[in-house]
């Protein structure tokens, strides 16, 4: 008898995965920092101020996995099912956290020195710049807990970059879908804008 082999899936509390090529270095350390502090704190209690009126039996985290790669036709309906507002500056869309749509940024705004683009685009191609604004505000996700794993396990988001003097006249878009039972995904949107 041939047993059926069952899809390798990823717990979202296992090790994350390594960072990509071409990733600095300083954010691959920030992952890396960010999963062992994961690892040191304690889950969020009813004692904690944020958390008083949770029911924290209903939360579970052993059934949450690793979102995967979607098949074409989910992917083509989700693609259908992102409205866009009548015009835009640009717009990404993501699916399990795997670009599908890379922005097409107006070439005047480019000019300017707008940067729209995938988080993990940016971080190759605007690493220093990315760094300067990574995370560097407090986290408001609910503990520190969940902010270490949500730094330690993002694989994508977007980079959205106007410099000071510049101002766009229509908005850009983002779309985040996520499918599949039990998948998990963390995104993470990095929106800087001078006056």
């Amino acid at each position: 008898m041939l047993l059926e082999e069952k899809p390798s899936v990823r717990s979202f509390l296992d090790s994350p995965e390594e960072s990509g090529e071409g990733f600095p270095d300083w954010y691959k350390s920030s992952r890396s920092d960010a999963w062992m502090t994961f690892q040191e704190i304690d889950w969020p209690k009813r004692s904690d101020e944020a958390w008083r009126f949770a029911n924290l039996k209903k939360l579970s985290h052993e059934e949450l996995y690793d979102a995967k790669e979607v098949a074409c036709n989910d992917i083509e309906r989700l693609v259908a099912s992102s409205l866009s507002l009548k015009e835009n500056a640009g717009q990404i869309l993501f699916v399990n956290d795997r670009v599908i749509k890379s922005p097409s940024l107006h070439e005047e705004f480019v000019e300017k020195g707008v940067i729209f683009q995938p988080l993990s685009q940016a971080l190759i191609e605007h690493g220093e710049l990315v760094k300067d604004y990574f995370m560097t505000g407090v986290s408001r996700l609910g503990s520190a807990k969940y902010a270490a794993l949500h730094r330690a396990r993002l694989r994508n988001g977007f980079f959205f970059y106007v410099p000071e003097g510049v101002s766009l006249t229509v908005p850009v878009e983002v779309f985040h879908w996520v499918s599949g039972n039990s998948a998990s995904i963390f995104p993470h949107s990095l929106i800087v804008a001078s006056r």
